[in-house]
């Protein structure tokens, strides 16, 4: 193939089955738009987190560095190929992650699941499309926590410094965590994407913005003296004697939801 191409001219290569997808086979490409199959082409940080979605795609980093190159800036104009895309990106999530969610929104997380979206965050950092796809998947369960998957869009708690008591009375309260193998660079990956996604535990306007007390659920003194202990200690958010400090109106009717010993 390298021969066929050294006048720079993919069209050379058409309906010769030379081009190796991401399982190891090979496709003879079509010239643009005379195929109902596009490929997706992929380089190695792409087809970590996607090759498993996509045996149709094209494995770039299996070429030689020039060929690569040729075909990111010539191919989605020649042959039936194109670049890893937002639209895409939506496409193999929704394959994924939308069937994972609906198995996964309650209840233990496996650590490959963990692994995996560890990666995409990780991927998705460095990915020079981010501010275009982000606004499209805010809504997908991408978040590991200790009880299912969560989206972005709902916001999560770190579980870093939490008292492991007080965090499982916090989540009897709809109040969720990150799963604790979520790893660091994932976590500053979705800091960056939004700063407002992974919340402090010790900011007490947040969880009180996040606590769910309904009328079919109870919360005994034992766990309310925890949280207000914990807004005591941390926060400041309530004085020694007792009385409530610096609360707005949407926070208020929480506390006050909370037993009296």
């Amino acid at each position: 193939m390298k021969f066929l191409l050294s006048t720079q001219n993919l069209v050379n290569i058409i309906g010769l089955p030379l081009v190796q997808l991401v399982t190891g086979q090979y496709v003879a490409l079509m010239a643009r738009d005379s195929s109902l199959v596009t490929h997706t082409m992929l380089d190695r940080p792409d087809f970590d987190v996607f090759g498993q979605f996509d045996q149709s795609a094209i494995a770039l980093y299996m070429l030689c560095p020039s060929l690569a190159d040729l075909f990111r800036a010539d191919g989605e104009h020649i042959l039936n190929v194109m670049p890893l895309t937002p639209e895409r990106v939506v496409e193999y999530l929704r394959v994924y992650a939308n069937p994972l969610s609906q198995n996964l929104l309650q209840g233990t997380i496996g650590d490959t699941v963990v692994q995996w979206l560890s990666l995409f965050w990780e991927w998705l950092s460095n990915w020079s499309a981010r501010g275009m796809l982000y606004p499209s998947i805010r809504q997908f369960y991408l978040l590991p926590s200790r009880d299912g998957l969560k989206s972005p869009e709902n916001g999560i708690f770190s579980e870093i410094g939490v008292n492991p008591v007080l965090l499982g009375i916090l989540e009897t309260l709809d109040i969720y965590f990150l799963h604790f193998k979520f790893s660091p660079s994932a976590r500053r990956a979705v800091n960056e994407c939004d700063d407002l996604i992974i919340k402090s535990p010790f900011d007490i306007h947040s969880l009180l913005d996040h606590v769910q007390i309904g009328h079919s659920r109870q919360i005994d003194w034992t766990a309310a003296d925890a949280i207000l202990r914990h807004c005591t200690l941390r926060s400041g958010i309530m004085s020694s004697k007792g009385a409530v400090g610096r609360t707005t109106t949407k926070e208020t009717p929480h506390i006050t939801d909370f037993p009296s010993p």
